[in-house]
């Protein structure tokens, strides 16, 4: 089964078929682990929808990561201003990942925000950039 969803998550991933109109199977719970992550199962920013972003994003769920919850709920650490001002983060997939994670359920749970395309893009832009080396 977990196979299977793979193959159909490459298949969305490389088309431009909405999310809709395609059929994964039991998409809500297909995760992928970090050692998993390969460029095929990130989708390419320079031409996808950005539903399939979000769906990418939704593949790590951050809120199970304990060390990661426990940083980012921290008054010490702000993720965000650490990854886009200052350039962090770029060299770990998990941590990229957790940003992407946080930033599409903030952007769910009080969107719309302005720049929003332009971040997710960006943060699977490092990802894939970090896969590829």
């Amino acid at each position: 089964m977990k196979k299977q969803r793979r193959k159909e998550w490459h298949e969305y991933v490389s088309t431009d078929t909405h999310i809709a109109e395609f059929k994964l199977i039991d998409f809500p719970t297909f995760k992928l682990k970090h050692e998993e992550v390969t460029i095929d199962d990130v989708p390419d920013p320079k031409d996808c929808l950005i539903e399939k972003i979000n769906l990418f994003a939704l593949t790590f769920n951050a809120y199970e990561d304990n060390q990661i919850e426990k940083e980012f709920n921290s008054n010490e650490s702000n993720f965000y201003d650490q990854y886009f001002n200052e350039g962090k983060f770029k060299d770990s997939l998990k941590y990229l990942r957790a940003i992407l994670f946080y930033t599409q359920r903030g952007e769910h749970m009080s969107g719309p925000s302005v720049d929003y395309d332009q971040r997710m893009r960006q943060i699977i832009k490092d990802i894939r950039n970090l896969l590829i080396k």
